[in-house]
């Protein structure tokens, strides 16, 4: 009886594993693969972050820093928007059966990680606006809310893609890669305050009269110290 009870609960358990299994797994081979570009892309953009803040921390003035931001920006936006051109290529490739369910889960984990990347190094780039933001000049204040405006619609890209990404390799079965956390906009403070002129001192206070002197304090009869005391010297001087 105790036997029959065992296979029964074997059965039920094999009947069981491939309802816990539902998502799909790589071959070891492409997977080593993938794993293998994110880290060759991960080093590289490292070191493309890396060369960005020394350039930006060694430029002395403030517009050749503002121009450095601004190239920077225009880069990323061009890279985020070819990323967003292969997520949509590769969505149509699949639903024209053009690439293998397989083929498309390890192209959308490369792509996962260039985006990770990106948001990365946007990160950098939003510190580094909110660092000068609040210390450009007048003239420089139009350029720098036009930058601001650019990473705000460069963010929102990201985002989308971002989920787009993760929706799509759950609907073909395959776990979600680590979406990144996109970095919000720099802080705005706007153009500083005009405090006016500055406030004209004063005339001089003029000093009043001296103060007179009241009269002298009277200090009382001298006090009386008693009679000597007994061990007084008898010697006194005349």
């Amino acid at each position: 009886m105790k036997k029959v009870i065992v296979l029964i609960l074997i059965l039920f358990i094999f009947t069981l594993m491939p309802l816990a299994q539902t998502q799909e797994e790589l071959p070891i081979g492409k997977e080593l693969s993938v794993l293998l570009s994110e880290m060759v892309t991960e080093h590289q953009a490292t070191i493309q972050d890396f060369i960005f803040e020394h350039k930006f921390s060694t430029e002395a003035s403030q517009e050749g820093r503002l121009s450095i931001l601004e190239e920077k920006t225009d880069e990323l936006v061009e890279a985020v928007d070819n990323l967003n051109t292969q997520r949509m290529h590769l969505i149509q490739e699949l639903q024209d059966g053009e690439i293998t369910k397989e083929e498309f889960a390890v192209e959308m984990r490369k792509l996962a990680t260039k985006v990770a990347v990106v948001a990365q190094s946007m990160s950098v780039l939003g510190e580094k606006i909110s660092e000068i933001i609040t210390t450009l000049s007048e003239e420089l204040q139009e350029r720098a809310l036009a930058l601001i405006e650019k990473f705000n619609k460069m963010a929102t890209v990201m985002s989308e893609m971002s989920a787009s990404i993760s929706q799509e390799m759950k609907r073909q079965g395959y776990e979600s890669p680590d979406v990144p956390k996109i970095p919000g906009p720099p802080k705005d403070t706007g153009p500083p305050k005009d405090t006016g002129p500055p406030k004209e001192p004063g005339p001089p206070k003029e000093p009043g009269p001296p103060k007179e002197p009241g009269p002298p304090k009277d200090s009382g009869p001298p006090k009386d110290t008693g009679p000597h005391s007994s061990h007084e010297s008898p010697f006194q001087v005349l």
